[in-house]
């Protein structure tokens, strides 16, 4: 995960607590199996879709829906390898990412 130490909410959640809504978290890793489809809408910086992710497999599939480009870059970032800090959002750099292992 990419997390922003500016996002009050997700982010320093994961940053500090190494987790994010533990009782959510739980519900989904216990009913989503491999080959299943999993929607996120209001995806936030992805924790989910990318937890979703792990557990659907090939065989399932993910459809993450976020409007926040910001939000949007760090979860690309976090998918794709890349470092937040590389991307740019309405011109401005984000300067303060960490990764958070899942």
């Amino acid at each position: 995960m990419v997390a922003a130490t500016s996002d009050h909410d997700v982010g320093r959640s994961l940053i500090h607590a190494q987790r994010y809504e533990p009782h959510v978290t739980a519900v989904v890793r216990k009913l989503v199996r491999p080959g299943h489809t999993f929607l996120d809408l209001g995806a936030n910086i992805g924790y989910f879709t990318l937890l979703a992710a792990s557990l659907v497999g090939e065989s399932g599939k993910v459809i993450s829906v976020e409007p926040n480009l910001e939000n949007l870059r760090l979860t690309w970032a976090a998918r794709h390898g890349s470092c937040a800090t590389s991307l740019r959002s309405r011109g401005r750099r984000a300067t303060h990412c960490r990764r958070h292992p899942q």
